[in-house]
């Protein structure tokens, strides 16, 4: 009868097939295998790129550190034979200069890696450059020794020549050899950068086509929940008519059974029925009467909610709480009930007629439920942003705490046959709270009162 609970989803038309969640699972695991590849094979190509970037350099500076060591030994040379040949201080400077920055060429050589320099090459260079250094200043020696003719003589031999030859030659040949690694190393880097590139346009394709597969399972995922919702609202629809028909179908015939039974009862009682029939007669009534009232309960309980409104809607909880104890004036002077109403001033998003109905059924709970004493019911309301908590206490019977959900189903009654009552009215409380995003709540023990307390959202 109650057509907001218990719809189950609807399957999709015929040809529509429902998209499995692990399909989406299966996008997901495939587009994160794709990113991983992608950036673990940009890692590597990152890696032999600065790889091959360092080499680069370090081939650069090596060259540079040959060039700059031979002009270095060519500067010596120059300036020695000037100075031999002028016989002036200043023409000497060249050479002193690079005798000066022999050591610290010698230390730069010696920083090359062995991969570009090797431990032979390097110990032929410094032997041929030290050679070289050590003839110049022996010419020099002979010179300041008063012996010219025989410095000139020795700075022009052969032998002078013939080791910057030498020099000449290792270098070419090392640096021929490094120019060969500088351009293959060039070449390498280039190629990383081309693999890097299409490695990107490869991924960025891959993840797009991901993305367009995910969107368009998406876009099939909506379609199929607006059809199942249509569905269900239709469903829902029907469901309502049907209650609608059913229950005014039913209160009419159980109308007409108690109707005939006030009249059989006050027509032949004492004349035709002995005090068995008339006991039937009432039991016929007593029935007929319940299940009118079951059915009409149930056909108010199963109607929507049609005042919920949106943001907009709000209702004042104190005005709500005094039209309900204005209207069950005559109920709280029959129990004697003391009804105690803490700072009351929340504004709920809620219909105002909802409300009442909501603290209506909860004091009416609490005045049923009582001890012989008199009932005490106290009524208040603290904030808990976004939500305002309102709380009744009661000091009545009580109930197991193992109850406290129960007590809010359809029907469900813990003590049936001690109190009156068709068990709907916790059940439409959870129903109103419930629409609004609320929640609602008991506490309660044997013995020791109950505390019910719902929570409704704030305007």
């Amino acid at each position: 009868m109650e057509a907001y609970q218990g719809t189950s989803a609807v399957p999709p038309p015929p040809g529509e097939k429902r998209l499995p969640r692990r399909r989406y699972i299966l996008f997901l695991i495939a587009a994160f295998l794709v990113l991983i590849g992608f950036v673990g094979l940009l890692w590597r190509d990152w890696l032999v790129f600065q790889a091959s970037s360092q080499r680069v350099v370090e081939l650069r500076d090596a060259l540079l550190r040959q060039d700059q060591f031979l002009a270095l030994l060519a500067n010596a040379e120059s300036g020695q034979r000037a100075y031999l040949l002028t016989g002036k201080t200043r023409d000497l400077q060249p050479y002193l200069d690079a005798v000066a920055q022999y050591p610290l060429m010698v230390e730069g050589l010696k920083s090359t890696p062995g991969s570009l320099l090797s431990a032979g090459e390097l110990r032929h260079l410094v032997e041929l450059s030290g050679d070289e250094m050590a003839k110049m200043r022996q010419a020099l020696e002979l010179a300041h020794q008063g012996k010219r003719d025989l410095a000139i003589r020795m700075a022009q031999s052969d032998q002078g020549p013939s080791v910057m030859a030498d020099l000449r030659a290792l270098t070419r040949g090392i640096r021929d050899r490094q120019f060969q690694d500088l351009v293959a190393g060039n070449l390498e880097v280039e190629r990383r950068r081309a693999n890097a590139a299409v490695l990107q346009l490869t991924g960025v394709l891959a993840l797009v086509i991901f993305l367009l597969l995910a969107l368009i399972d998406i876009s099939r995922a909506g379609r199929v929940r607006d059809r199942s919702l249509a569905e269900i609202t239709r469903m829902n629809e029907e469901l309502l008519q049907v209650s609608s028909v059913a229950s005014h179908d039913l209160k009419e015939p159980l109308r007409t059974i108690v109707n005939f039974s006030q009249l059989l009862e006050r027509r032949y009682s004492g004349k035709f029925l002995d005090q068995t029939a008339a006991d039937y007669l009432d039991v016929i009534k007593t029935s007929a009467t319940r299940s009118y009232r079951l059915v009409d309960a149930l056909q108010r309980f199963s109607a929507p909610l049609k005042a919920l409104g949106g943001r907009d809607t709000v209702a004042d909880s104190g005005a709500a709480l005094r039209s309900v104890l204005q209207s069950l004036r005559s109920k709280i002077a029959e129990t004697g009930a003391e009804i105690v109403v803490g700072e009351l001033s929340a504004r709920v998003r809620l219909e105002n007629g909802l409300l009442e109905q909501v603290f209506q059924n909860l004091l009416e709970n609490a005045m049923k439920y009582r001890y012989p004493a008199r009932p005490r019911i106290e009524i208040d309301a603290h904030l808990e942003s976004p939500m305002w908590v309102f709380t009744v206490r009661d000091n009545g019977i009580g109930f197991d705490p193992l109850f406290n959900q129960r007590v809010f189903g359809l029907f469900q009654r813990l003590h049936e046959n001690e109190y009156p009552g068709i068990g709907l009215g916790l059940a439409t409380c959870k129903k109103i709270v419930e629409s609004t995003g609320g929640r609602i709540w008991a506490d309660s023990k044997p013995g020791e009162g109950a505390v019910f307390s719902f929570s409704l959202p704030v305007p």
